[in-house]
């Protein structure tokens, strides 16, 4: 079997598969997932963090229930808000990062002592437009 090398990126075939893998499609989804998770979290862990136990041995059950159910809801809410822009901050920055890599740069870098820094080197550096065909 002869060897081959590995072919360019190809253009997406299925209609939707641009839109999935487009940078603002995966900052929504890790977004609505993070959020998710730090509903569920804010939830699980709102008990280990309160001091309501303190301020409502006094009261009667239904009221230390509702006060107990306000405390969470703002504590997942947060934790919520929280790991939605984490996630999504994480995620568009990764797809900046992966589509700046990705560029081909028909122009040489400067040398090694002049370059800037690494990151400041992959965003800026204008890339020359793909030969005519």
């Amino acid at each position: 079997m002869p060897f081959t090398f590995p072919t360019p990126w190809q253009p997406p075939v299925e209609p939707g598969q641009a839109f999935r893998e487009s940078c603002t499609m995966q900052a929504i989804v890790s977004g609505v997932v993070g959020g998710g998770a730090g509903l569920v979290l804010g939830a699980v862990l709102t008990p280990l963090n309160s001091q309501l136990q303190q301020e409502t041995e006094h009261l009667p059950l239904r009221e230390q229930m509702r006060r107990g159910g306000r405390e969470m809801g703002s504590q997942s809410r947060s934790w919520g808000k929280n790991l939605l822009v984490i996630g999504a901050v994480f995620s568009v920055s990764e797809c900046f990062v992966e589509k700046s890599r990705g560029r081909v740069c028909d122009r040489p870098l400067p040398p090694a002592r002049a370059r800037p820094a690494p990151v400041r080197c992959l965003l800026t550096l204008p890339c020359a437009p793909p030969p005519a065909v």
